[in-house]
């Protein structure tokens, strides 16, 4: 076999790489010949970090998220190498400096090789499109909340506000744009100010599920962005059942009293048997609620099974009612209300 001479050192040798020898190429040629361009800044007010132009909420541990950030753009970047080694080696608010060790193939013909560099990014302060909207108080969506003609009682609206503060706090730990901007509380509805369609949006429809709300969204441009596309402001309607705890409602021809309002129904007393049992929001939304007017504050005189006489506040009548079962919160001078339905008068707890 015939020998070539390596135009670089003067060697003899028997096969060229690149028009060189062996020990000629490893010596012009890196797996990484210079720093990969990386741009990284951290929000001046939140810490997150915006790598390559994409901004990734903060978490505790910022060295572990630095190393999968840069270790993915590696993997991306340099597909025929693979990473042995990679930590954070210094970090500060200037400059992020970090160790990678890597292996791979310079040529086809050649073994893989290891190499062990260090790398430094400068990091750059900056505030991110969160706090920035936070900041500016950008309203992007807004939700609704409302509870037809019978409005939102005050137990309803603590209830309610408490229950978004803890699905916020859940977001927020993976969701920078997890704010609300700003609550406006009025005697019988609620609207809450957003920066995020999809938060606003998430928000109404945990509603949906835990309080059985009806959705409705409108949407209005107002205005335009730089790059000439339309900026909108979501409205989203949550509309709550009419139905609350102290309704009755008639379903079936059959009269039922609302103890408790629940994730997975309405828990109902019926009052002709006086047995408790769960409505489903589907169900009960076929049935029609009775008017908080036509029932009638009165007073229990005497309490005779099966019979229960019972004295209207209205006109003193006293009415005897048949029951098949007598409750333990009918007794005598318990206060109460009497509903009269299909000729038949039913009696209901007392109003909480």
């Amino acid at each position: 076999m015939s020998k070539l001479i390596c135009p670089v050192c003067g060697r003899e040798t028997i096969k060229l790489y690149g028009g060189m020898c062996k020990d000629c190429y490893l010596k012009e040629h890196r797996l990484l010949d210079e720093a990969p361009v990386i741009r990284v800044s951290i929000c001046k007010y939140c810490g997150s970090l915006e790598f390559n132009g994409k901004w990734y909420f903060q978490s505790k541990d910022v060295p572990q998220v630095l190393i999968r950030l840069i270790s993915g753009f590696f993997k991306r970047k340099r597909r025929k190498l693979r990473i042995l080694e990679l930590k954070i080696d210094n970090l500060s608010s200037k400059e992020i400096r970090y160790y990678i060790k890597v292996i791979g193939s310079l040529h086809e013909d050649l073994e893989d090789i290891v190499e062990e560099h260090y790398f430094s990014i400068p990091v750059k302060s900056k505030v991110c499109p969160s706090c920035r909207k936070i900041a500016g108080k950008v309203v992007k969506a807004i939700l609704q909340i409302r509870a037809g003609s019978r409005g939102l009682s005050a137990v309803e609206k603590k209830m309610i506000l408490r229950f978004i503060g803890g699905e916020i706090d859940k977001m927020r730990r993976r969701n920078r744009d997890a704010v609300i901007l700003d609550i406006v509380e009025k005697k019988h509805y609620i609207d809450l100010m957003f920066t995020s369609h999809n938060v606003a949006r998430s928000i109404a429809q945990k509603l949906q599920k835990t309080f059985h709300a009806k959705i409705s969204e409108s949407v209005k441009i107002i205005g335009v962005n730089k790059r000439g596309k339309p900026i909108t402001k979501l409205t989203i309607l949550a509309l709550l059942p009419t139905l609350k705890e102290g309704s009755i409602l008639i379903l079936n021809n059959r009269p039922y009293y609302i103890k408790e309002v629940r994730r997975d129904g309405f828990l109902a007393l019926n009052l002709d048997t006086y047995n408790t049992s769960l409505i489903r929001g589907r169900v009960a939304s076929k049935g029609n609620m009775v008017n908080e007017s036509e029932l009638i504050p009165a007073l229990v005189v005497s309490v005779t099974p099966p019979y229960v006489q019972v004295m209207r506040y209205d006109d003193y009548k006293v009415i005897e009612v048949r029951l098949s079962r007598i409750p333990l919160w009918i007794r005598e001078k318990s206060h109460v209300r009497l509903f009269q339905f299909n000729d038949k008068y039913f009696i209901v707890p007392e109003s909480t």
